[in-house]
């Protein structure tokens, strides 16, 4: 039975080791942090990912939204994306409540990321 078990994870080991890898990018920070209780509205929302994003002129294709408790959608200015990193300034002063950042963004290698973190005004 061991030898069974030992052709078998060799084989396992090889027919894997032939799988490409495919990672997809991931939220690594970002401004406001996931979580954070803030004491004074942000002016800007800014999201840095492991790999770099795809961008193609003239179009939006990494999309950042910010709603609010009530699911109201907060007006954002132009995402402007620079390798991983993408930045949207907030267009007005947020009141106390909670808030959802959304992110759906492309990288280069063309897998998407679409998630959301949250943060807290007091």
């Amino acid at each position: 039975m061991g030898i069974k078990v030992s052709i078998a994870t060799i084989i396992l080991l090889l027919i894997s080791s032939f799988v490409p890898v495919q990672a997809h990018s991931v939220l690594v920070s970002s401004n406001p942090a996931n979580g954070a209780i803030l004491s004074q509205s942000p002016t800007s929302l800014v999201l840095n990912f492991s790999e770099t994003l795809a961008q193609i002129k003239n179009k939006d294709i990494n999309k950042v939204s910010l709603l609010d408790a009530t699911k109201k959608i907060i007006k954002l200015g132009k995402v402007s994306v620079s390798n991983s990193v993408v930045k949207v300034i907030i267009a007005q002063t947020l009141a106390k409540g909670k808030y959802q950042i959304h992110f759906h963004v492309v990288a280069d290698d063309g897998h998407i990321t679409d998630n959301f973190i949250s943060f807290s005004m007091k």
